[in-house]
């Protein structure tokens, strides 16, 4: 139960390389010729690069001076980057760049919310926003090698925990900040359509419509967590903030590719309805804008373990392509529709032939090294109090990207100990591809879940 009681207390600023003294003002740290790493008692980590320098004022606020830095938030993480450009994380990891020519923000594995000269935008996991030193805003991808090394590299940044929200703060919106963030941590339980608009109102009392934004959308990777009523009141929230439709035409399927958690059916129909306007003003850029998207996440979903949630996406995308086909020409109809069809059927019409060439199959890369990935997974079967066996055994998962098979695991039910074998996803904290007493189970589940 979400608690509307504000506590004070002073925060505090702590190195991992040093001790910093507490200040009631603002504080410069710089890296010099190396790397400095440091956390806020706000549970932020951040490392900087040599050469870079920021200042934390006393709310923990992060004001980017120069160079690189790369951010991971356990809870809400406020940076400004100067000349009106100003970013919002929310339980994630984030890298951001400042030089004499441009600022960049890159959302490297949740949202953040970008505002340039008080226009709000969605970067996306993934994405960059730029601005140039002469106020021009440009937003693109990042190369796939090169955000997957940003990923790991956030991942071994510590977790700098949340300060408990009854230890009292000073600053009434620090107190807020840090009970929204406990709410949103992962559920065990079942979100009650009360407790989420508990949560709204909290976020609202902080008057900054970002915060809202992004309470929103981690809300909605926990559809599994919501009853129908609060599964409306999240999907009807991110609805309510029309200037940003545009942006969600990219933000919901790029959210549901990187989390592989089902979203809530209204987002989904948000999406469409999304998409729609986005087409009448330009339909070939927002179908360059789908390409590569549309096409594999219901696969995505079907190998996640999440059958109904893919199937779901088919029917969205399936209204999207009779939708926007008609609106389009030439080899851009082409491709569009080439897209639809293996989104819908797992190939293009183009892709059938006579004979069926033999299927190949391709050992995916992890990010990670096997033996730290093992080491992770082991590390939270020993946390969740997994009975091991003798028989336990760990090893990569060459089906799964930073993915471990594990068996030999026993699990206590009435008076009997089951065996399962499953796929742990240490980093997404996911069990997949379960299997009890060797029959296959359907679906993924967190692990919290799994172990409940």
């Amino acid at each position: 139960m979400l608690m509307l009681v504000i506590v004070g207390m002073f925060n505090q600023l702590m190195s991992a390389s040093a001790a910093v003294t507490d200040s009631s003002e603002d504080l410069v740290i710089a890296s010099g010729d190396q790397e400095k790493q440091f956390s806020l008692a706000s549970g932020i980590t951040v490392l900087l690069s040599p050469a870079s320098k920021v200042l934390v004022t006393p709310k923990d606020s992060i004001e980017f001076i120069q160079g690189t830095a790369l951010i991971k938030a356990s809870g809400f993480a406020s940076i400004d980057m100067g000349n009106g450009f100003h970013a919002d994380a929310l339980m994630g990891s984030l890298l951001v760049m400042r030089d004499n020519v441009s600022t960049t923000v890159v959302a490297l594995t949740f949202p953040v919310i970008a505002t340039v000269v008080n226009k709000e935008t969605i970067v996306s996991p993934g994405y960059q926003l730029r601005v140039d030193s002469d106020g021009t805003v440009q937003t693109s991808g990042t190369p796939d090698a090169w955000l997957a090394e940003q990923i790991a590299n956030s991942r071994m940044l510590p977790d700098t925990p949340l300060p408990s929200s009854h230890s009292g703060f000073e600053d009434g919106d620090a107190a807020r900040k840090t009970m929204l963030a406990e709410y949103l941590q992962d559920p065990d339980e079942v979100l009650s359509a009360s407790s989420v608009a508990a949560a709204f109102a909290l976020a609202d009392a902080l008057g900054e419509s970002s915060l809202a934004s992004l309470a929103a959308l981690r809300l909605a990777v926990f559809s599994d967590r919501l009853d129908p009523e609060s599964s409306d009141l999240v999907s009807k929230r991110i609805a309510a903030d029309s200037s940003l439709s545009q942006d969600r035409v990219l933000a919901i399927p790029v959210l549901a590719l990187h989390t592989l958690r089902p979203l809530p059916q209204g987002l989904l129909d948000l999406w469409v309805q999304d998409v729609s306007r986005a087409a009448a003003a330009d339909a070939q850029s927002t179908a360059s804008t789908l390409h590569a998207l549309i096409s594999v996440l219901p696969l995505k979903y079907d190998d996640a373990g999440y059958p109904k949630q893919a199937e779901l996406w088919r029917a969205a995308i399936g209204e999207v392509g009779e939708m926007m086909s008609p609106l389009l020409s030439g080899t851009d109809q082409e491709t569009f529709l080439s897209d639809i069809a293996v989104a819908l059927h797992g190939s293009s019409p183009t892709s059938v032939v006579l004979v069926q060439a033999p299927e190949v199959m391709h050992e995916v890369r992890h990010t990670y090294p096997v033996s730290e990935l093992i080491a992770l997974a082991r590390g939270l079967l020993l946390d969740a109090e997994a009975l091991f066996t003798t028989i336990t055994t760990f090893e990569a998962d060459d089906s799964l990207a930073d993915c471990v098979k594990v068996s030999g695991i026993l699990l206590k039910e009435k008076d009997n100990d089951v065996p399962y074998e499953f796929s742990l996803c240490p980093l997404q904290r996911m069990v997949r591809n379960i299997k009890r007493n060797g029959v296959a189970l359907p679906n993924a589940v967190p692990i919290k879940q799994f172990f409940h």
